[in-house]
């Protein structure tokens, strides 16, 4: 009896760590209950970036953030702070990405809040997501994703310079 209780742990242990050496994504996490979609649906909030390995501030995505401001609004870039950016996916694989921040115009701070509609993929491995916003894709290699953290990298290459950002998002709800 005491030789296949022993058994068993052995055999259980086996299991458990080959299964948590198996993890998915670069960063982790080693292990997870949760599907993949179940931890990624919900609002993420993007707290930080780094581009070829420099931290950048969040006010230096104002070159995205100009595809949601109207073209009749003539605002000066330098007078935007971004206070958040935001991405909800839905379990439906649309979603909602909104830009919040203020304009200051002749000493006035002004806030303001843009938002729009997207639409997001898994690829067949759940390795990569795709986001759709005004007919302009990204996709994204997931590094990682656990129930409060998603880090996506992007790699672009443009006249032979290659460029890597990693977005760290924060689920808020």
């Amino acid at each position: 009896m005491r030789k296949n209780v022993f058994k068993l742990i052995a055999f259980s242990l086996m299991i458990f760590f080959a299964v948590a050496s198996c993890k998915k994504y670069e960063e982790g996490p080693s292990f997870t209950l949760l599907s993949v979609n179940k931890r990624l649906i919900g609002t993420w909030e993007l707290k930080q970036a780094n581009v070829n390995g420099n931290e950048i501030n969040i006010n230096e995505f104002l070159n995205s953030a100009l595809t949601f401001i109207p073209d009749t609004i003539d605002i000066d870039v330098d007078s935007i702070t971004i206070n958040y950016i935001r991405t909800k996916l839905n379990k439906d694989n649309t979603g909602l990405i909104t830009f919040s921040g203020n304009v200051n115009m002749n000493g006035f701070n002004l806030p303001f809040n843009q938002s729009q509609q997207i639409t997001w993929q898994l690829d067949d491995e759940k390795e990569k997501i795709t986001v759709t916003v005004n007919n302009e894709t990204l996709e994204s290699e997931i590094i990682k994703l656990t129930k409060k953290e998603l880090w996506l990298r992007n790699i672009e290459s443009t006249n032979g310079e290659t460029t890597i950002t990693i977005s760290k998002y924060e689920k808020i709800e």
